[in-house]
C-alpha cells in the first residue's frame, strides 16, 4: 500500500543523528558480503546515492575509503609476515573486494561525480590513494 511505501522511503532517506549517514551511506562505509545487492535495493526504495553526510561524503567516497583502508590493512598484515594473520588478510581482502564492487556499482548506476569533494577537500579519487 502507498502509506507503507512512503514509510519505507522516508526510513531509507532519513539520516542518523550523529553523522548524517543514511542507510546507504552506512552500508558504503562498512561494506559486507552482499553490499551491492543491498545498495541496489536501497536505491530502488528511494535512497539517494548523491546525498552527502555531515562531513560531505557520498556513498561513493565512503566505499572508496573503505576499500583503501582494507587494502592498507592487507599491506600492513603482509609486512608482519606472521602466518597466524592469514585469516585477517583474507578478511581484509574480502572487505576490499566488497568495497570496490560497491564503488563500481555506484559509479555505473548512480552517475556520481568522482570530482565531488568532501569537507576536507578529498574526492573519491584522492581517497583511493590516501591510505
Amino acid at each position: 500500500n502507498s502509506s507503507n511505501s512512503h514509510s519505507h522511503s522516508s526510513l531509507i532517506a532519513s539520516p542518523d543523528t550523529l553523522d548524517g549517514n543514511t542507510p546507504l551511506l552506512l552500508l558504503a562505509s562498512r561494506p559486507t558480503h552482499g553490499s551491492v545487492r543491498i545498495a541496489e535495493c536501497l536505491i530502488n526504495l528511494g535512497a539517494d546515492a548523491a546525498r552527502r553526510n555531515r562531513h560531505g561524503d557520498t556513498a561513493l567516497s565512503l566505499a572508496v575509503r573503505a576499500a583503501a583502508l582494507s587494502l592498507a590493512a592487507v599491506a600492513d598484515l603482509k609486512q608482519s609476515k606472521d602466518a597466524s594473520l592469514a585469516a585477517a588478510q583474507t578478511a581484509s581482502l574480502a572487505a576490499a573486494g566488497e568495497s570496490l564492487a560497491l564503488a563500481r556499482y555506484l559509479m555505473e548506476t548512480s552517475e556520481p561525480s568522482i570530482h565531488v569533494a568532501n569537507h576536507q577537500g578529498c574526492t573519491p579519487l584522492t581517497l583511493s590513494i590516501e591510505y
